[in-house]
């Protein structure tokens, strides 16, 4: 007998509305209909600006000694942008042009432009057309994220002056409409680009080193046998740590054997775990080779066997407990302990539990010359490192509540 409450269609028809207000509430669904141009904006900065309101002439700001400051923002992306046609004439200051007015759109949750910054458009490489914002006039989209419309004129045209510059930032378009800054300091940005970097190198690496293609996972080599850590895969699939954003380089991660239905609670005790958790509460275990005989795996159709770890100790085919993370690992999370030389990239990890220091120039440089060998304690650490790195990029990118006004 059916169902009389069945909601199988109402919740269908609920789902089919929700995907289309998300596409709805993109920032950019609203101006579909405008080309984005992208800019140099050199956006007023209120604090240190000491120009009265009757002097903002560009005479005034366009110069070395000019009281106003300005914040430089690369990329910035502005919509609406008519294409600007100009006659050019050469006068008693040099070229000379009529007045070029217009209205563009600023998306939300970029930042807080004010009246008489500049912009100038990338594209335009015949020199520099420098518009002035005469008004700024603030909007609501439906989802109550604000944007901004800006009126301009062009006040100038040439490359020898610009605004006098306090700060820049760097403008990420990718991250309009989400949790993450779009504006972003150039130093930070240039921290983000070494780091996402490194993780790529270090992915690299690591498939290198322990990736089979015989087999697609990852295996290594440890006292004469072969070893699959199912924790490992499980930690790199949760937390997508081989995924790059490149679909090019994507990299499908999936378990590569049969587990039991009590995996996902021997997971939550693993180190992985306490790992995401970021917490220290965690009960040292001895770890097992189970031999492999999953006749769906690829793992048994090789002439040599495979084990897979296991912290069930009445399963063990290996008679003695096989190392996972090392003591110095476990004494850099649990301790804290600190390290110098080749391996003081352990103290990433102990800053990340105990400390929460910012990284150093020096743990990132000890990560590039670490020594790149198929061994368990490279197995084990790199994703590990690469996980703590993408939480260190995404605590620089958090958007925060002061984020905006620092423009």
């Amino acid at each position: 007998m059916g169902k009389f409450t069945n909601t199988t269609i109402t919740k269908t028809v609920d789902s089919l509305v929700t995907g289309i207000n998300h596409r709805l509430d993109s920032p950019f669904y609203n101006w579909t209909d405008k080309h984005p141009t992208k800019c140099t904006f050199y956006n007023v900065n209120d604090t240190k600006t000491t120009l009265d309101e009757g002097h903002r002439q560009v005479s005034v700001v366009m110069c070395e000694e000019s009281p106003s400051r300005h914040i430089k923002i690369d990329g910035v992306l502005l919509y609406g942008i008519e294409k600007i046609t100009t006659d050019l004439d050469v006068g008693d200051y040099g070229l000379e042009t009529g007045e070029i007015t217009g209205e563009a759109i600023l998306p939300p949750n970029s930042f807080i432009p004010y009246p008489d910054s500049y912009f100038t458009i990338d594209q335009i490489t015949r020199g520099k057309y420098w518009f002035r914002v005469t008004k700024v006039t603030p909007g609501t989209l439906e989802t109550g994220a604000n944007f901004w419309k800006l009126e301009y004129s062009m006040d100038d045209i040439g490359d020898e002056v610009e605004p006098r510059v306090v700060k820049n930032f760097q403008y990420i378009a990718d991250n309009v409409g989400s949790n993450y800054k779009v504006v972003i300091e150039d130093e930070s940005f240039q921290f983000i680009q070494r780091l996402e970097e490194v993780c790529d190198t270090l992915r690299n690496y690591y498939l290198k080193l322990f990736f089979k293609d015989c087999l697609q996972t990852f295996v290594y080599y440890y006292q004469d046998a072969y070893f699959y850590d199912p924790e490992t895969i499980e930690f790199m699939i949760r937390n997508k740590i081989m995924d790059n954003g490149e679909p090019s380089k994507y990299l499908f991660v999936d378990q590569a054997c049969y587990l039991p239905d009590t995996f996902p609670i021997e997971y939550d005790r693993c180190i992985y775990r306490f790992v995401e958790k970021r917490s220290k509460k965690y009960c040292f275990r001895r770890y097992y080779g189970l031999v492999i005989d999953d006749p769906m795996s690829l793992l048994t159709t090789r002439l040599e066997d495979y084990y897979m770890v296991t912290p069930n100790p009445h399963l063990k085919l290996l008679a003695e407990p096989i190392e996972t993370f090392s003591e110095d690992f476990i004494g850099a999370m649990l301790q804290g302990n600190e390290f110098n030389g080749e391996k003081e990239f352990y103290n990433i990890i102990g800053n990340y539990f105990n400390n929460d220091k910012p990284l150093t120039d020096s743990e990132i440089d000890s990560l590039e010359s670490m020594d790149f060998q198929p061994n368990v304690e490279l197995y084990h650490i790199i994703p590990v490192i690469i996980f703590i790195l993408e939480e260190e990029i995404r605590k620089l990118i958090c958007l925060k509540d002061s984020a905006k006004k620092l423009l």
